[in-house]
């Protein structure tokens, strides 16, 4: 059983500009923007970030896919490989917390 969909506008991204984490409202549009932008930059892929992180290789995508929700222990595996600072992993946590939360 899969998530319900929800509507987004991802933000427009200069050529080659890293986004920014504080321009989206969902943290998968955020993570899809962002590993977008790594493939063009040092050719990383799910699979490795995956790896990199001590996760398993079919997580990341059914997280992406929305099929799974990214728990406490994921976010905080996943975190130090997105080279974000203080007050971009503090706004990643509340995106997650936000979108995965039970009650609306």
């Amino acid at each position: 059983m899969g998530l319900p969909a929800r509507s987004s506008r991802i933000p427009m991204l200069k050529t080659g500009q890293r986004p920014s984490v504080f321009g989206f409202h969902h943290y998968r549009e955020f993570l899809k923007a962002y590993l977008g932008w790594r493939k063009t930059q040092s050719r990383l892929s799910l699979r490795s970030l995956s790896k990199n992180a001590g996760m398993g290789n079919g997580y990341l995508p059914m997280v992406l896919s929305g099929k799974r929700r990214l728990t406490d222990k994921g976010v905080e595996k996943l975190l130090p490989h997105l080279e974000l600072d203080k007050s971009e992993e503090s706004y990643f946590r509340s995106l997650v917390k936000l979108e995965e939360t039970e009650n609306e």
